[in-house]
């Protein structure tokens, strides 16, 4: 009961959001909650038993905060218009996102080409800032390791490499694992007092701290 008023819940915020995108607070050419209800009952997978046509998505230790607060229209957008069997929000970018975001594991960095993430809540400094003491957690002493890991030319990473877009087990969203191609590789990290540690497919076991950096014992290159 509890799963199923949570579905209808997100179902109606869900919708009731993309009719006011698509004809205005109150409906200039239709009346929402005419819209609203009929096809929440009618069609929408929401409604028709278990958790419905996305998933539970707020089952695990760590959940992606707009996830948690059903603000999915922060990073996904649907508009109403040209529905089929295949796109049945009729919206045409990847994972109906409102930005971009690479679907490869590599790729060159740009503002641009991770839109999805900057135009709502993350800051580019975070990725962009070589040194840094304030502008991510993820940093060994001042050496910013998201810059390291994406910014890297022209073989950036991809933060759905080793992130969790909405829930994870894991600190930070890190997944428990690395999709490459039909594998999945190696992921553990775990998180200390003032860093973590992080074992991978991609490289040795390493330590970072933000208090008191660590020596590397990687090849660092320093990267543009």
């Amino acid at each position: 009961m509890v799963q199923k008023a949570e579905a209808f819940t997100r179902g109606v915020g869900c919708v009731y959001r993309l009719i006011g995108a698509k004809y205005g607070k109150y409906g200039d050419s239709v009346e929402p909650w005419w819209v609203l209800l009929l096809w929440l009952f009618a069609f929408h997978p929401y409604m028709g038993g278990g958790t419905g046509c996305h998933g539970a998505y707020r089952e695990k230790s760590f959940v992606h905060k707009p996830v948690f607060e059903g603000k999915c229209d922060l990073c996904h957008v649907a508009p109403l218009k040209d529905k089929d069997a295949e796109n049945p929000h009729g919206q045409s970018s990847a994972g109906l996102l409102s930005g971009l975001l690479p679907k490869n594991n590599y790729g060159t960095y740009s503002q641009a080409a991770f839109s999805a993430c900057f135009s709502t809540c993350h800051s580019p400094s975070a990725i962009e800032e070589p040194k840094t003491e304030d502008a991510t957690r993820f940093r060994n002493g001042d050496d910013n390791l998201h810059f390291r890991h994406v910014a890297r030319y022209p073989r950036g990473r991809s933060c759905i490499l080793c992130h969790e877009p909405h829930q994870a087990e894991n600190f930070a969203l890190i997944d428990d694992h690395m999709d490459y191609g039909n594998e999945k590789l190696t992921l553990e990290f775990s998180i200390t007092k003032h860093g973590g540690r992080c074992e991978t497919s991609c490289h040795i076991p390493v330590e970072y701290d933000r208090d008191e950096r660590v020596p590397s014992k990687m090849r660092l290159v320093e990267y543009r």
